[in-house]
């Protein structure tokens, strides 16, 4: 391996030929070789530009602060959570730690909410992490409320600044099996657990990405995603660092406050690669005026990428009709799959394409075994659905019934079990929940094969996989499967005073019988004016001649209370478990009267 070295007489590794490189040789590499070039540009308030960040400067800074880890007597192995807002510091933190050989944990800063602080003590006591690295204008807040609500856990709480005193210290030798850090999952269905990554995994996945990008030239990215989450951190952050080209990035407020600021900054510094989750491009339409697409050329996008089920081809489609006029195309759209236990993306397009979409028939759809359709005879009887690409990895996916442990043929629809170098190795101290995901074997098969069950459902035609859905969100009435993300799209399209992708459809067990339940937030504007009896009206009757299943409640609940991933997915267990507990913000609700049913 070839040593190169910087001004201040540090190795900086050049990658190696034997072997996966990781992101401490690769970035070493840049801060020698585009020492200069711009590395991290932040739109502090989504629009206006902080001075940028060099590789050369990104380096010596991530140097500083693992020194100050050291200095901390924090040492290699050791967890440590990183509680950053979307910030060079937070990128100088998650580097440092990767320098170091510390194993971080990053999430979001928390907020007041006592289930906040919950979380908090439940993931520092699962990793064991005796250390909270946060910046000075965060210590106070985050130091009253740990004194407050963290009466059984100890955590020092060590400041960024503080850190960033020491003079800058080399890396620690690091190996590809050695861990980099520990990616909490949202808990959309469950408690969180913790996703123990390895460094070979961040590559193998950044390999695929690459491939999946199409990522062989000049490829400028941008990001409003929060840099604690994996599509945020691994599909935007470390992909950027990864191929060696400037990452743009502004905080998640910066765009739910106006998204006009992502389009804009697309526009501005003619990015190629941005995505979001389904709401943020529903949300582009609802919000950007005609006015302001005149100030919009989006025709350098090349990967608009969607990649939080279910991807809607509703949603494309407006999208694509809304901003045509700016230049966007619609074979820009890529729709994705991935799963934080195997690193991030798993499927995705390999090539420059309009999205693929299939129009099936609705009772196949509900009995799992996939009948398509002709498009033009799209009605009340069929649904179309988006592919999520193909599996990046050749072979990587199979479809299995859950029942018997095999495969199942195209078109019929299963559980989704991956065979991947990018699986991480298991949840932190967990060897239960490691071994139920982890450690599947097919029943027919006997080779030494061991599968990740991604706990998602779907089905591949040969070629293309689509997702249904989750295991445990998936609905049965009358020995159908109604998939909950279909009665939610249908539900609030019912009534204007309805938010979009803010709904939660689930079952509740009552009379001896499953029944639809449906919590809703209200649009802001609607709050005080909303006629709520014609609007449960409205609700009920459009999911009854859709799905021919009665509504059993609904809940109607203030604007942006309804529990959500950090990825923006509805945890709907846990509005299940809220509205079973009385714990929602209720507006309104409504339940069918009892008796005889």
């Amino acid at each position: 391996m070839e040593i190169l070295t910087d001004e201040l007489n540090l190795q900086a590794y050049k990658l190696a030929d034997d072997g996966l490189p990781n992101f401490v040789q690769i970035l070493s590499t840049l801060a020698v070789e585009k020492r200069d070039d711009t590395a991290l540009l932040f739109l502090s308030d989504g629009e206006t530009e902080l001075p940028a960040m060099s590789y050369g400067e990104f380096h010596t800074q991530a140097m500083k602060f693992a020194a100050g880890l050291d200095k901390q007597h924090i040492n290699k192995g050791d967890r440590v959570v990183l509680l950053y807002q979307s910030s060079y510091e937070f990128a100088v933190a998650f580097f440092g730690c990767l320098y170091a050989g510390v194993i971080s944990i990053p999430l979001p800063v928390p907020s007041r909410r006592a289930s906040d602080w919950e979380k908090i003590e439940k993931i520092t006591n699962s990793a064991g992490a005796k250390w909270v690295i946060t910046y000075e204008k965060a210590y106070d807040r985050i130091a009253q409320n740990a004194e407050r609500y963290l009466t059984d856990t100890q955590l020092n709480i060590v400041l960024h600044e503080v850190l960033m005193q020491s003079p800058p210290k080399a890396a620690q030798n690091i190996t590809g099996s050695d861990i980099a850090f520990l990616q909490y999952t949202s808990g959309s269905t469950g408690l969180p657990k913790g996703v123990t990554l390895t460094h070979d995994n961040l590559i193998e996945n950044q390999i695929i990405l690459k491939k999946g990008f199409r990522n062989f030239g000049s490829s400028t990215y941008l990001s409003w995603l929060p840099l604690y989450h994996d599509m945020g951190l691994i599909g935007n952050f470390l992909q950027a660092i990864y191929i060696g080209q400037p990452f743009i990035f502004m905080a998640p407020n910066a765009f739910l406050q106006k998204p006009l600021r992502w389009l804009k900054a697309i526009s501005k510094h003619k990015v190629r690669v941005s995505g979001a989750p389904n709401f943020a491009y529903e949300l582009c339409v609802e919000r950007i005026s005609e006015e302001d697409k005149q100030t919009l050329d989006l025709s350098c996008w090349e990967v608009a990428f969607n990649g939080a089920e279910p991807v809607r081809a509703q949603t494309l489609k407006k999208f694509t009709d809304a901003f045509a006029c700016c230049g966007f195309k619609e074979s820009a759209f890529y729709p994705c799959y991935g799963t934080a236990e195997s690193t991030l993306i798993i499927s995705g397009a390999i090539k420059t394409q309009e999205p693929v979409y299939l129009t099936v028939d609705r009772s196949s759809y509900e009995c799992s075994q996939i009948q398509p359709v002709e498009e033009a005879a799209t009605s009340s009887d069929s649904i179309t659905i988006v592919s999520s690409g193909v599996p990046l990895i050749e072979g990587s996916i199979v479809i299995v019934d859950s029942q018997s442990k095999t495969e199942l043929p195209l078109m019929q629809v299963g559980e989704i079990w991956l065979h991947s170098p990018c699986n991480a190795i298991g949840y932190w101290d967990n060897e239960g929940a490691t071994r139920e995901a982890f450690q599947n074997r097919l029943a027919n098969d006997d080779s030494a094969k061991r599968y990740l069950n991604t706990g998602d459902l779907g089905f591949t035609d040969g070629e293309n996989l689509f997702i249904t859905g989750r295991v445990k969100d998936l609905l049965i009435f009358n020995g159908r499967n109604i998939y909950p993300q279909d009665v939610e799209l249908c539900s609030y399209n019912a009534h204007e005073a309805l938010r979009n992708e803010r709904c939660a459809a689930v079952s509740i067990y009552d009379n001896n019988r499953e029944r639809l339940l449906l919590i809703h937030e209200v649009e802001r504007t609607h709050v005080k004016n909303a006629d709520y009896d014609e609007v449960i009206e409205s609700i009920r009757k459009a999911v009854y001649q859709e799905f021919a299943i009665p509504v059993y409640g609904i809940a109607i609940v203030q604007p942006s209370t309804i529990p959500m991933t950090s990825s923006g997915k509805i945890r709907r267990q846990t509005c299940r478990e809220q509205f079973i507990n009385g714990q929602l913000s209720l507006v309104t609700k409504w339940m069918l009267d009892r008796q005889g049913v």
